[in-house]
């Protein structure tokens, strides 16, 4: 009798969660709020900024120029390269843990946000993951798949 309990309650369980999921609303696409320079027009040699924490809850913008584009063959597909310019993040640890996600501009446009410091060199260069990348990311399927759940034979 326990077996057959906890099989019904499995699967009660399990119509519960698929009812749930099919009646949620459909995910919607992931639109910036902020405007967006596109990965195309970011150039090496361009000046921005980026916005962390630095200390206590305050956010605190820092100069940055990108280096460069870094393609790869894995998700992201592409990476930007940045310095910090800014002398006071620059003398206390540059691009440092903690600071992933932080948000990377240029010319007021976001172009993504920190993703990655740079292991083999100067703590001053990092990786920002590309807004359009970002965006991407959220773009799922509009519909959750239908589970069938086979019957559950009962024992006699």
């Amino acid at each position: 009798m326990k077996k057959f309990t906890a099989i019904t309650a499995a699967f009660l369980l399990a119509l519960a969660l698929c009812t749930g999921a099919a009646a949620a609303e459909k995910p919607r696409k992931f639109v910036p709020t902020e405007p967006v320079m596109p990965l195309s027009q970011v150039k090496a040699g361009m000046k921005g900024y980026a916005k962390t924490v630095l200390s206590g809850t305050k956010i605190t913008p820092f100069e940055i120029e990108v280096i460069g584009i870094l393609p790869r063959k894995t998700s992201p597909k592409n990476l930007i390269v940045i310095e910090v310019k800014d002398e006071y993040v620059r003398s206390h640890g540059g691009i440092a843990a903690g600071m992933s996600g932080s948000p990377v501009y240029i010319n007021g446009k976001l172009i993504g946000a920190i993703g990655y410091g740079w292991a083999f060199a100067d703590s001053s260069l990092g990786m920002v993951t590309p807004i359009e990348e970002m965006t991407q990311a959220m773009d799922w399927k509009d519909e959750i798949p239908d589970f069938k759940i086979p019957p559950v034979p009962l024992e006699k």
